[in-house]
Formats: C-alpha cells, structure tokens, sequence
C-alpha cells in the first residue's frame, strides 16, 4: 500500500475515532442541563455515560470479528453509519430513557469502528512506521476523551445539550464519503461468530456494573447486592468455560495466559477507571460546585485532557526505542500522583491555579498510556490475533470506565453530594484518592509487560 493511500487512511480513521472519543465524555459537562429538563437523577445521569461505554465494551469484540471476517472497510462505514443515526436518536430524545437507549446504539457503532481503525492502520503502514502511526491513533483517542467535555460544555451553552450529537450527523457524512473515495479494503482471518460469548459477556459485565452502582444505596452487606455480584461473576465464569470449549472463540484465553497481554490489559483497565470516574467527578466539582460555565468547565479541565494530542504521538515513537512497558509504568504513576494531588489539595477557597499542576501532570500520564497499551497488547498477539487484541484494550478501557464511574462514583456519594460546594469536596477527595491508588496499582501490575522494543 503506497504512502497516501496509508496517510488518507490514518487521516479518515482518526477523524471517527476522534469524533467518537469526543462523545464519551462530552456528555459530562451537559448533565446538569440533561437533568434539568428530563427530570433524571444522579444514578440516571450516570447510565447517559455508562451506557455508552458498556456498549463499547462489549461489541468490540463483533467490531473486530465482522472486520476480519467480512471487510474492515466495510464494517468501518457500518460503524460509521450506526453511530450516526444514533446521534439523531438521541438528539431527539424526549426523556432520559430514550436517550440511554440512544447512547447504548451508539456505543456500538463505535463497538464496530474502533478495533477496525486499528487494523485498517496496521495494514496500510509498514512496520517501522508503526509506532509512529499507532502513537498519532493514541493521541487523537486520548485527545477526544479529554476535550470533549469542553466540547460539550461550548456546545450546551452556545446552543443546547442536543446539539452535541447533532454535529455527529455531517461528520459521520464526510467520513463516508471520504472512506468510500480513498480505504482500500482489507480483511483478516475469516472466522465464525461467536455469538453466544458475546451474550455472556455482555450479561455478566451489565449485571456487575449495575449492581456496583447500586450497592452504595443499598449496602454492600445486602442480599441483593450479593447475589448480584455472584450472578454476574458467575456468568462471566461460564463465558471463560465456553470460550475454553469453543472452536472459534472470541476471545481465545491463550492470549490471557501471556504477561504482556494480561498486564497491558489490567493497566488499561485500571486507567480508564480513574480517568472516566475523576472525568465525571471534577465536572460536577467545576460546575455545580464552583459555578463554572459549561464551557469554562471544560477549559478548566484542558491542562489534564489536551495534553494527548502533542504527547502520545512522542510516547509512539519513543516506544519504538525504549519498549512499551517503561511508559506505561511511568504514565499510571503520573496520573495516580495528578489525581491524588488534586484530591488532597482540594478545598472550598482552592484557586483554580493551584489545581493546573496535578491536571497536567496527569494528562502527561494518560498521554504516555493510551498508545503503549494499544501497541503493547497487538504485537504480543500478532497479526492472526490482531483485530481481538485490539478489541479486547479497547473493552478493557472502557469496562475500566464503566465500573469506575460505578464504583468509585459510590464512593463520592458514600462520602459527599452534590448539594453544596463543601458536599461535594468531601465527596470529590477520598474519590480521587480512591482513582490514584487504582492508577499506581495499574502501574505495578503494567511490570509484567515484557514487549521488546521494535528493531528500527
């Protein structure tokens, strides 16, 4: 494949995975406004965002299966269209119900979009431009995740909380067309679906993280809760057995008895845990807190978010020659010490400016991961194995997200609310510090990452 067809590949790619990256979070700095006019509460607000991100979760795994089996560019443009028409879906919401409904279509189109970017890239470039290529991949996802709060909060406040998915429409529209004039298709190994690992994932990891979000309501000694937990885990037990058992699993389980695979994948979990919960959390903190704008909220979350787009595409590239693991390691410490420090310094007379340092200091965190993760996981896979190793960092991310903003979202309510500036500090603190640990937890396990750096 020659240099531009390769360049318009990484360009088109990027230009859904960023418009998609954007919508996850886009949403934070609108939920007041959401609220208000569809009467949800706190726990409602939270499926606007965790049900998007479930279905990411577990339709990444049929992304990447239906691109190898029948056209990565294909499902690409089927992604592309899917989340388009779910964005007029939820622009047109008329209650939270329906717009959770929309978000979860949604989150599968992006399901379908995300792992076939990847492989679309790995296909059209060589590999000593790989890193390269997978670090610019890197930067435009972390970028989209970080500003799509200000996005959504210029948006809301400019126009009206519909909007947001309404620019989705003549994005989704160019990117066809673009897709159609300048992809070349591509395919991988044709494979039966496995659809009956994908139910069991997808019921064990919904009834896990509903009963998360719960449990702090209702108490985690409860019957309820713990039977639950022990459903899910349970069905997740069985989905291991079938996928052990299976001819054509979706997820065959040789991948997970490999270090780097099992590790790169904790970590990213890990990651997304804190960064989607403290996402959330210092929103409310910005806007119903301190009174931000929803534009200003945005903006005063820049320093952490918009760093990807300048350093994740250096991490590429100094991966190439140090090796994923050191990177990885050294982005989760970075954004545990950024969310900690924020948490212990965080007060109700607390000038904005003191906060810029631990933002930043955790956007250089995330910036170093969001590539390395991704590279570390699809070169111990290999090229048979590359489209699930893509899905299954990309599932593990946004499962990470889902189950933080549950959990560590308890947390907050566990300890605070959102009725005053000082209840929401004394929830905001032990959450982020709660972030933090699970950040540097995902560092040490990240040592068991083993890649050797890409011969140049």
């Amino acid at each position: 494949m020659n240099s531009r067809t390769a360049s318009w590949t990484l360009g088109i790619t990027c230009v859904a995975v960023f418009i998609e990256s954007v919508d996850l979070l886009a949403v934070t700095t609108a939920l007041p406004r959401i609220g208000e006019d569809t009467g949800a509460r706190f726990t409602d607000l939270e499926w606007v965002i965790n049900a998007y991100a479930l279905a990411v979760a577990v339709g990444l795994f049929l992304g990447g299966a239906l691109g190898e089996r029948f056209g990565r560019r294909r499902m690409f443009n089927l992604g592309v269209i899917v989340f388009t028409v779910a964005s007029i879906a939820a622009a047109t919401s008329p209650n939270a119900e329906v717009l959770i409904a929309a978000r979860a279509v949604q989150g599968l189109g992006t399901a379908i979009v995300i792992p076939v970017t990847l492989t679309l890239i790995r296909a059209a470039f060589p590999p000593q431009r790989i890193g390269v290529a997978m670090g610019v991949w890197g930067g435009v996802v972390g970028t989209g995740v970080g500003v799509g709060p200000l996005i959504g909060g210029a948006i809301t406040e400019v126009f009206n909380w519909q909007s947001i998915f309404w620019i989705n429409v003549p994005v989704g529209v160019i990117t066809l067309v673009l897709s159609q004039l300048k992809m070349t298709e591509s395919r991988g190994e044709r494979q039966r679906l496995d659809l009956v690992g994908l139910v069991l994932v997808s019921i064990g990891l919904l009834v896990i993280v509903r009963t998360v979000q719960g449990a702090e309501s209702r108490g985690w000694g409860e019957s309820s809760t713990i039977v639950q937990l022990t459903v899910g885990v349970a069905v997740l037990l069985v989905f291991v057995v079938w996928e052990n058992r299976a001819s054509q699993p979706m997820l065959p389980l040789a991948l997970l008895r490999k270090p780097t695979f099992a590790s790169a994948n904790t970590s990213a979990f890990l990651m997304g845990a804190a960064l989607f919960s403290g996402g959330v959390l210092i929103t409310q903190y910005f806007q119903v807190g301190r009174g931000f704008s929803p534009t200003e909220s945005g903006l005063g979350l820049l320093p952490w978010t918009a760093t990807p787009i300048l350093v994740s595409p250096i991490a590429g590239r100094l991966a190439e020659s140090v090796g994923n693991r050191p990177l990885i390691v050294a982005g989760l410490i970075l954004q545990g010490i950024g969310l900690g420090w924020f948490g212990l310094i965080v007060e109700p007379g607390t000038e904005y400016t003191t906060l810029l340092a631990p933002l930043f200091i955790a956007g250089i965190g995330i910036s170093l991961v969001f590539p390395t993760v991704a590279a570390a996981t699809m070169h111990t896979a290999g090229p048979a194995l590359m489209g699930v190793a893509s899905s299954m960092t990309n599932a593990s991310r946004q499962v990470g997200g889902a189950v933080g903003i549950a959990a560590i979202g308890g947390v907050f309510l566990a300890n605070g609310n959102l009725g005053s500036l000082e209840g929401i500090i004394d929830g905001l603190s032990p959450a982020l510090i709660t972030g933090a640990t699970l950040s540097v937890l995902g560092a040490v396990i990240a040592l068991g990452v083993r890649e050797q750096p890409t011969p140049r």
